[in-house]
């Protein structure tokens, strides 16, 4: 299949999906014209992308890597779950795969503004040590929580895409998040340690006293293995 007459991304030797879609109508401009249309169910794969043109096969498809999404809003009750197939293009994924976890989130908590958000995901990927990146953390934003809580995922991403010692195979990608409404932070006030002293190797306890947003001051016990 020969289309376009002109460039998508102009990345040459390409994996992208190609579908068949359906154009509702063309809309003129003198700077930018472009289609107003929907995809369909997936017929192949656009494998050349240059300057003339885009070119693919039909019924042959590109490599993949499956996202499993899953975001709940405590605040509704509301969960919403996605499974996405995103290429193995190491310019693209990282992006491609950020921009999904934030629509999710988007759709799911429905606005945009301060909140908590607790985010864990796992990838799976050959030529990593242990084959398995695990990852969970908490993210607080006066702004925009959805934006807050895909920036470390997406970060991880593109590590393991741009990776400069060797080529990583992501084979799949589990996300979870959590998302609150509740400013669930803290200040630390003050840090003891319980022994004043310690050997290499000993573990010691720290009594850190923090003050939680609007709330009352608490001591918590944290420890601490001395390197």
């Amino acid at each position: 299949v020969l289309a376009f007459g002109h460039p998508f991304l102009k990345k040459g030797n390409v994996g992208y999906f190609m579908t068949n879609a359906y154009i509702f109508t063309t809309v003129n401009g003198l700077e930018n014209s472009f289609k107003v249309g929907a995809i369909g169910e997936p017929t192949g794969m656009i494998n050349q992308d240059r300057g003339s043109g885009i070119a693919g096969q039909v019924n042959k498809y590109p490599e993949i890597v499956p996202v499993m999404i899953e975001v709940e809003d405590k605040a509704t009750g509301k969960k919403q779950e996605a499974a996405v197939q995103v290429v193995q293009d190491e310019d693209l994924f990282p992006a491609l795969s950020a921009t999904t976890l934030f629509n999710v989130i988007d759709k799911t908590i429905d606005r945009v503004g301060p909140g908590t958000a607790r985010v864990s995901f796992e990838i799976f990927a050959r030529n990593m040590p242990g084959e398995t990146l695990k990852r969970e953390n908490m993210f607080y934003s006066p702004a925009n929580v959805g934006e807050a809580a895909v920036g470390e995922f997406f970060e991880a991403m593109s590590m393991l895409a741009g990776n400069q010692y060797q080529s990583v195979d992501i084979m799949d990608v589990k996300v979870n998040v959590t998302v609150e409404s509740e400013r669930l932070t803290a200040s630390i006030m003050e840090a003891n340690a319980k022994n004043s002293t310690a050997k290499p190797g000993e573990t010691i306890e720290i009594a850190v006293k923090i003050k939680p947003f609007r709330g009352e001051a608490i001591t918590r016990t944290v420890p601490f293995t001395i390197p």
